[in-house]
């Protein structure tokens, strides 16, 4: 059998060489690689590998659609590239109690596979460019996250018979605090989380003396995770 036809089609991919596809792929890895690593620098679900490998995945897939079928309809590909990769975001949130996390880092991660499609089609201009928004924004919202964040104050709080944990609620909101969430637990003793926003354990205390229902509390500083 000869084999030699077989050999050019090694080292194309339609009428792309192989520096070319190389060149397209790197770049995407690279870029992934790069958003990748300030989401692993603050301990989110998703890193350096799994950014880089969809970065990748979305340029190869480009690639693929776009020279190796001639004739094809590229822009399908890309289609199902944007509903493929909106499975992989789902799989980082997830709910916490009152709050959602992870919601930024699914973004990242479908701004990511933009980025490695157009890495793929050969835009390497608005590749770079659409990388380092991304990270902008991200490092944005860090520094921000950072300087804004209140701390949050745990309450534990006993009710008088008859006080119900909605009109806690409610009148800690008249009195002008975040709650961040409230439960009832087994043993009758409603668990609050408000935002400190410089009123401090006095001041909060002193706030649910004055709160008719309330027969005890305890309150306390509390460390809280990042919601994204």
């Amino acid at each position: 059998m000869n084999w030699n036809h077989l050999i050019p089609s090694l080292f194309t991919v339609g009428s792309v060489d192989w520096p070319f596809v190389l060149a397209r792929l790197g770049l995407a890895m690279v870029l992934g690689y790069a958003i990748g690593w300030e989401r692993e620098q603050r301990n989110r679900a998703a890193g350096r590998r799994t950014y880089a490998l969809i970065s990748l995945g979305a340029a190869l897939f480009t690639l693929v659609g776009g020279y190796a079928f001639p004739g094809g309809d590229p822009t399908r590909v890309t289609a199902q590239i944007v509903t493929g990769v909106g499975f992989v975001g789902a799989g980082v949130i997830w709910r916490s109690g009152s709050k959602t996390q992870g919601v930024t880092t699914a973004a990242s991660i479908w701004s990511t596979s933009a980025v490695g499609t157009v890495t793929g089609a050969g835009l390497y201009g608005l590749a770079l460019i659409a990388a380092v928004a991304t990270l902008t924004v991200l490092y944005v919202r860090r520094f921000k996250a950072t300087a804004e964040v209140p701390q949050l104050i745990a309450i534990a709080v006993q009710l008088t018979s008859g006080a119900t944990s909605d009109e806690l609620f409610e009148q800690l909101r008249a009195h002008g605090l975040q709650v961040i969430s409230i439960e009832q637990a087994p043993n009758g003793v409603v668990l609050v989380k408000v935002e400190d926003h410089g009123m401090g354990l006095t001041g909060v205390s002193g706030l649910l003396n004055a709160i008719a229902g309330v027969a005890t509390h305890r309150v306390q500083h509390v460390a809280e995770p990042a919601q994204n």
